[in-house]
């Protein structure tokens, strides 16, 4: 027994002698304790650094730096309002301690209190000055839209540290946002020449590139952007864009079909590769591309307005006055919509819509020479030539250099009787308009001029016509016509004959049976 309670008396005197954590930290010192803090903090441990400060703190209330640093822990666990006081506290017990300073600046600026921040970092310069505050103070001021001091506080940084790669990068950023391309190249490219494998700046110095008109160098940036960052999806789309650009449109829409296996979501890259697809006439594949885009951005009129296109390029004509009229609930005035909304119900047969279309579309947008030109046309299919005629006249007025507008102006003058305005009007639109393009121009002046019996110039015409267009059968038939008026039978022989030849070829029965009835006549006369 007694032996068994000399054991149990030595138990307890060696657990009595054991140090104990609490009393080894209170006879740790508050720098110690400081020492072990940071050493967490820089190892990601927020919390138990936040702990380390606090019992440094108990030891020594005073101890400014102990402050700040709980302050940068407890920012790191995005308590905001403790870290704002205890860097309150640690400017308290030293108004010059700079870093306080600039971590209240930080907190701050978390909290959307730019203005405060500023100040604070404004402190922080005033006493320290370190490219770290005059880089913040750069951030700070770009949340107040204040590019200018941005800059500036950009510029400070790098004067501190020529190599603090960070305001090189934003730098670039403010200056591109102020069009300055040129000095944000030269910004980025130092940038990376600082950090190589900063994606973001190889990024940024590809949009710049582009804007500036260099493409070959921007998708050398954005190339490089992906191969260090593989799966940003806005490098993707960028790039698509520039191959697209450059006319490279399967590589472009292989971009845009990596974008949206990066992001799904991304309504732009759909509506991007739907454009892609359809300058490769891949129509069906475009709009399936529009279809989803338009599902992301319901409310995006250009992809709305991309979708109905593309139903109308394939005359799905339902469903392109449906997506035109969903345009339209949204935006009443837009006058891209109303007019295209015009030529799919006229294509589907309702004329009198179709002008109510063009009409609006002509209201909103009275400079528009293609609306009262397509107004023109439909009123003349309506049989209202002086309609037509006013219409046609706007468009002149709106674009006095559309040949179209003067062609379609001379058909409406002539057919309303008035054969002098007629010529007139192709005279214009033969002058404005391409030469290899201009046949059925000369043609149609020469049918005014024929009216007007001014025979010669109406020949001269028609040959115009022919030598511009050897196989066009209307003007052989109609200087046939003049021949024979002129009592030139074997010249206007000739000239049936071969508008008959060309119209057989053609396949135009109808009006090979009224030359071969032409030339029956001329020859029983």
């Amino acid at each position: 027994m007694r032996t068994q309670l000399i054991s149990l008396l030595s138990s307890a005197l060696i657990v009595s002698l054991a140090p104990q954590p609490a009393l080894l930290a209170q006879q740790t010192t508050a720098p110690q304790l400081l020492e072990q803090a940071n050493t967490l903090l820089q190892t990601g441990n927020a919390a138990g650094a936040a702990a380390a400060y606090r019992r440094a703190i108990e030891l020594n209330s005073q101890f400014a730096p102990a402050y700040y640093g709980l302050g940068v822990a407890l920012r790191q666990q995005r308590d905001l309002p403790g870290a704002i006081a205890a860097h309150r506290q640690a400017i308290t017990i030293n108004p010059n301690y700079a870093p306080a300073h600039y971590g209240l600046g930080l907190a701050l600026y978390d909290q959307g209190k730019l203005d405060e921040a500023v100040a604070q970092y404004r402190r922080a310069i005033a006493i320290e000055p370190t490219a770290q505050s005059h880089y913040n103070l750069g951030l700070a001021y770009r949340g107040l839209r204040n590019t200018n001091e941005e800059i500036n506080a950009y510029r400070q940084a790098i004067q501190v540290d020529a190599r603090y790669a960070p305001a090189y990068y934003s730098l670039g950023l403010a200056l591109r946002a102020q069009n300055d391309n040129a000095g944000a190249v030269t910004a980025y490219r130092r940038a990376i020449e600082l950090n190589p494998r900063n994606a973001a700046a190889h990024y940024a110095l590809g949009i710049a590139l582009y804007e500036q008109g260099q493409k070959p160098e921007a998708i050398a940036a954005y190339r490089r952007a992906i191969e260090l960052e593989p799966n940003v999806a806005g490098s993707h789309y960028n790039l698509g864009v520039v191959l697209a650009d450059q006319g490279d449109r399967a590589a472009a829409a292989a971009e845009f079909r990596r974008a949206i296996q990066l992001n799904p979501n991304l309504a732009d890259a759909h509506l991007s590769l739907g454009n892609t697809l359809l300058a490769q006439n891949d129509v069906r594949g475009a709009t399936a591309a529009f279809e989803q885009a338009g599902r992301l951005s319901a409310n995006s009129t250009t992809v709305q307005l991309a979708l109905a296109n593309a139903y109308a390029q394939q005359q799905n004509w339902p469903s392109a006055v449906a997506a035109y009229r969903r345009i339209l609930q949204q935006e009443p005035n837009n006058a891209v919509a109303n007019r295209n909304l015009g030529n799919a119900l006229q294509a589907q047969g309702d004329l009198p819509g179709a002008i109510a279309a063009y009409r609006r579309a002509a209201e909103i947008a009275p400079r528009d020479a293609v609306v009262h030109n397509a107004l023109g046309l439909a009123l003349q299919t309506q049989k209202d030539l002086p309609g037509a005629i006013a219409a046609f006249r706007r468009a002149t007025e709106a674009d006095s250099r559309s040949s179209a507008a003067f062609y379609n102006l001379g058909n409406a003058l002539q057919a309303n009787g008035d054969s002098a305005g007629a010529a007139q009007a192709y005279q214009r639109s033969i002058a404005l308009g391409p030469q290899s393009e201009v046949y059925r121009d000369y043609n149609n002046l020469g049918v005014a001029l024929f009216s007007q019996q001014q025979y010669d110039e109406a020949a001269s015409a028609y040959r115009q016509a022919i030598s511009l267009k050897p196989d066009y059968a209307s003007s052989h038939f109609n200087l046939g016509i003049l021949l024979a008026t002129q009592g030139k039978a074997t010249e206007a022989l000739q000239s049936y004959q071969r508008a008959l030849e060309l119209y057989r070829t053609q396949g135009n029965r109808q009006a090979a049976a009224e030359a071969e009835t032409a030339i029956r006549n001329l020859r029983g006369s």
